[in-house]
């Protein structure tokens, strides 16, 4: 009885520490079986799932997000972690490492299609894309710039417009490229980190044609997981 009790005791305290309407979300979120981008289905309908979690971005609080990061089920734990990269949190670096020594797996549906992955490969994978969004953002913003500054602009052309295009972003290149050798250390100084977050590591430095002096933290991951894609890498490296 005494740990009935407790276990009641500690499940309201733990939910104390969410708002109510970011309690409530949470509670919506948390009956999700798999992470969903803004467009799923054959007909690409907006995602209920993801609207949510948008919610969530918009009322919660850092302490909010990385409590739920580091207690919530794994849907809402990458949607969070997501959410706090976006803002340029100094806590990302530290719910990564987490993630890293409790990589759970997750099913992510995207579009039409969908796929299994781990929490830590997608934070990872999204720190990654940023540096896409960062390209994104500083070509709009070239776009907006002339638009607006244009004094032939075609008849009828409406301004507003820019809105729904516009890309934005917290971060610039170096900070991502510094947050990305964070984790990678991290990841590479693991003897536990899976073949899969390795060689994410090993594609996308291989894809930005960057060689990093990780030769011999892979050596003894080339040596385990016998990787196709390690052993480019070393050998790009060489």
């Amino acid at each position: 009885m005494k740990k009935i009790v407790l276990f009641i005791f500690s499940s309201c305290f733990s939910y104390a520490q969410l708002s109510p309407e970011v309690n409530n979300l949470y509670q919506q979120l948390s009956k999700s079986e798999s992470y969903e981008a803004k467009y799923i289905g054959f007909a690409a309908d907006e995602s209920n799932i993801y609207n949510i979690a948008q919610k969530i971005g918009t009322l919660a609080s850092d302490n909010e997000l990385e409590f739920i990061a580091f207690n919530g089920n794994v849907v809402a734990q990458s949607y969070v972690a997501k959410i706090l990269l976006q803002r340029k949190s100094d806590r990302v670096l530290k719910i990564f490492n987490y993630f890293l020594k409790n990589n759970k797996p997750i099913e992510i549906a995207s579009g039409c299609t969908g796929y299994e992955s781990f929490l830590a490969d997608e934070i990872y994978r999204s720190t990654f894309e940023e540096k896409n969004v960062i390209s994104q953002a500083q070509g709009f913003k070239k776009y907006n710039d002339s638009i607006l500054n244009s004094k032939s602009l075609p008849h009828g052309f409406d301004k507003s417009i820019l809105e729904d295009l516009k890309v934005e972003t917290k971060w610039n290149n170096s900070e991502i490229d510094s947050l990305l050798l964070k984790m990678e250390k991290a990841i590479l100084n693991d003897q536990n980190s899976s073949q899969s977050l390795v060689e994410l590591v090993c594609e996308y430095n291989f894809y930005t044609e960057q060689k990093k002096a990780y030769y011999r933290n892979l050596l003894y991951f080339e040596k385990k997981y016998k990787s196709d894609m390690i052993k480019q890498y070393l050998d790009y490296c060489k």
